[in-house]
C-alpha cells in the first residue's frame, strides 16, 4: 500500500475564548476565565478534534466538510 494510500487522521487542535460582543460587533478585549469556563463544565480553554479518513485525500475532503460545517454554524 502506498503511503497516500492509507488511513490518516487529522487533529485540528483550538483555543476556546469567549468574549462579549460590543454594539459595533467586535469582541471586547476580555474574554471568560478557564474557571469561568469550567463552570460550564469545559475541562480546558484548548480541545483537540479528530478527523479521519480512507486515505489521505479522504482525510483532507472530511475535513474540509467540517470545517465548513463549523463555519456555517454562525
Amino acid at each position: 500500500m502506498a503511503k497516500g494510500e492509507a488511513p490518516h487522521k487529522a487533529v485540528v487542535r483550538m483555543n476556546i475564548s469567549v468574549h462579549e460582543v460590543l454594539k459595533n460587533g467586535e469582541c471586547s478585549g476580555t474574554m471568560m476565565s478557564l474557571e469561568e469556563l469550567q463552570r460550564y463544565g469545559f475541562n480546558s480553554d484548548t480541545i483537540s478534534v479528530m478527523v479521519k479518513g480512507k486515505d489521505k485525500y479522504d482525510c483532507l475532503r472530511n475535513l474540509m466538510t467540517k470545517i465548513q460545517e463549523f463555519h456555517d454554524g454562525e
